[in-house]
């Protein structure tokens, strides 16, 4: 399918089992729970990864894959953080403040 979204999920967790749970109900969406060789092979159009207050291993998502959107979510305090790996040059505090007004 052509609208399918491939979300990929990282982490092990009562939580993060729910949300696995509840994603898996929706058309559309095709959930792979923690292979990082199928990123390779179907680039993901989300990855939630658990990250209990520590966003490192998220990060190293967005290194490797910056046009993904990547959640961390904190099972903890069942917080997420939206992460960008968007790239922005900055030569000037000008362009430094377009990216703030976006």
């Amino acid at each position: 399918m052509e609208n399918t979204k491939h979300i990929l999920i990282f982490g092990e967790s009562i939580y993060l089992a729910a949300i696995e749970s509840a994603l898996r109900q929706i058309p559309d969406f095709e959930i792979v729970h923690g292979d990082r060789a199928v990123v390779a092979e179907i680039p993901p159009d989300t990855i939630i990864v658990a990250t209990n207050g520590n966003l490192a291993p998220a990060l190293e998502f967005i290194e490797t894959y910056p046009n993904t959107s990547v959640i961390a979510l904190d099972v903890q305090t069942h917080t997420l953080t939206l992460l960008s790996g968007e790239r922005s040059a900055v030569h000037t505090t000008q362009d430094l403040i377009d990216v703030i007004m976006r």
